[in-house]
């Protein structure tokens, strides 16, 4: 949910990832129809200060091809410039659906320091603390998560931060998250889980977007620049609708080199 400017036309396709108007992610808890309200007026919200203190002809001009079009055509980007929405859809949303693998506590202490755990949903954390034992790990909060019956964020997402704790695995600094966290959704990509385009938005959406969100020069720090081409591909995907194949390759060649990164293991 959410979107971002895009200059398009006989200029080509720039796309400023850096500038996007989107909601709060789905909350713990929160309805569909909930979610569809604020997610709106959050959007809506956005959209109108960025349109409002944007100077675009600028970010335009941060494109070699657009420069060129200007100085040699006299195009003005500004007749070309396009609002572009995306949305979820409520049988898609991350949260509702089952996980192909159970992750792993340390790809479960990513998502916590990303504030991303409403994407696993709380009644799936039993189910990491029960692959977590029968892998061998053990601890007092361990075994409560794993024997809770109804799970609730306020029960049990304490309960996964205390049991990280007890055995001394350690929350990743927010760089390294962001690459736990999209390697966990490469996999899902490359065998098949997920489909090539909802992964990358899954990348996009969450550890991509918080790269965006929270450093002061993403174009600085590792996460986003291994994650910004997942952005690149979905948005294509969504546009290039006669080359759809070809972006959803170029996604799984993406998921397969993340995999491989040292890095990001």
């Amino acid at each position: 949910m959410g979107g971002q400017p895009q200059f398009r036309g006989p200029i080509g396709i720039a796309e400023p990832y850096w500038i996007n108007y989107e909601p709060e992610p789905r909350k713990e808890g929160e309805s569909w129809e909930s979610y569809v309200i604020r997610s709106n007026n959050e959007t809506l919200e956005a959209f109108e200060k960025i349109y409002e203190e944007t100077d675009f002809l600028k970010e335009a001009l941060e494109w070699d091809h657009i420069r060129n079009a200007v100085e040699n055509d006299g195009i003005n980007p500004l007749d070309h410039l396009w609002f572009v929405l995306y949305f979820n859809e409520e049988q898609k949303f991350p949260s509702d659906e089952p996980m192909s693998e159970l992750m792993t506590l340390r790809e479960a202490a990513a998502f916590w320091t990303l504030d991303l755990l409403h994407l696993i949903g709380s009644e799936k954390l039993p189910q990491v603390a029960c692959s977590a034992l029968e892998q061998g790990l053990d601890s007092p909060a361990l075994r409560q998560l794993a024997g809770e019956l109804k799970p609730v964020a306020s029960e049990s997402v304490p309960l996964l931060i205390r049991a990280l704790g007890e055995l001394s695995i350690c929350q990743p600094d927010r760089n390294a998250a962001r690459l736990i966290v999209a390697r966990f959704y490469a996999r899902q990509i490359l065998d098949g889980s997920l489909s090539p385009y909802d992964g990358a938005c899954r990348i996009w959406w969450g550890p991509a977007n918080d790269a965006l969100e929270k450093e002061k020069e993403p174009e600085q720090v590792s996460s986003w620049l291994k994650l910004r081409h997942f952005i690149a591909f979905a948005s294509e995907y969504q546009d290039d609708v006669e080359n759809r194949e070809a972006w959803e390759a170029d996604i799984l060649i993406a998921a397969r080199e993340l995999l491989e990164d040292p890095e990001a293991a």
